[in-house]
């Protein structure tokens, strides 16, 4: 199936209301060394039961640079915070190259055309992190400057603000009936994850993707 990508630059909070069947997909970094990740990725979005599908990028090991740099130089929180925003710009790109070879679309859209599209395929469009967090803290206010909020809650706020449910695809499986405050101690989600979850009520399925990538490709139900 054919997958039409887009990075988009979104210029207030709340988006404009998403149509029915949108959701936003957190792809984690941790997943960026699988060999199969451009294929499964193709093959789990292309059946996923989504009109629209934002995705949001892991760090990968552009936010475990950082972390060293913050680790080794004392950098401090807004310091190494900024760097990790500016450096998920990279990830994204290489996220949409991978589901559209040679064909990625760089254009910055605004907000009134974020969940537009041709066609009933699903629409695939890539956040750029730093600008929407930036818009997020003028109109709803500060959030962490710090490793408290990772790409897991930048997720969770865009879900929050498409009012759409939230997919985390992850390199293990969380253990059923583990709560998110749970989670985040075990290091599955970060700390401020919970927060986000639980002020606006936010539909969340976790997805072991690398188990299913590594297994028999029955694409699992993340709605």
């Amino acid at each position: 199936m054919a997958i039409t990508t887009q990075v988009v630059c979104v210029k207030s909070f709340p988006f404009p209301p998403a149509p029915p069947g949108c959701v936003v997909v957190k792809v984690g970094g941790s997943l960026y060394d699988h060999p199969a990740l451009g294929p499964g990725l193709l093959e789990y979005l292309g059946a996923l039961d989504a009109r629209r599908i934002l995705i949001v990028a892991g760090g990968g090991g552009v936010g475990d640079a950082v972390r060293e740099w913050d680790s080794v130089h004392s950098l401090g929180d807004e310091v190494a915070h900024q760097l990790a925003l500016i450096g998920l710009q990279v990830p994204i790109l290489f996220l949409l190259s991978l589901l559209a070879p040679g064909d990625l679309m760089a254009a910055v859209a605004t907000e009134t055309e974020w969940w537009e599209g041709s066609g009933s395929r699903p629409r695939v469009l890539g956040l750029l992190a730093s600008t929407f967090l930036s818009r997020l803290e003028e109109t709803v206010g500060p959030v962490p400057h710090s490793w408290d909020l990772t790409t897991d809650s930048i997720a969770a706020y865009a879900a929050a603000a498409a009012k759409c449910p939230l997919v985390l695809l992850k390199s293990s499986a969380i253990p059923s009936g583990t709560s998110w405050e749970e989670a985040a101690t075990r290091g599955y989600v970060d700390e401020h994850f919970p927060i986000v979850v639980a002020t606006y009520g936010l539909q969340v399925t976790a997805v072991d993707f690398r188990g299913w990538l590594d297994g028999p490709r029955a694409v699992p139900d993340s709605k």
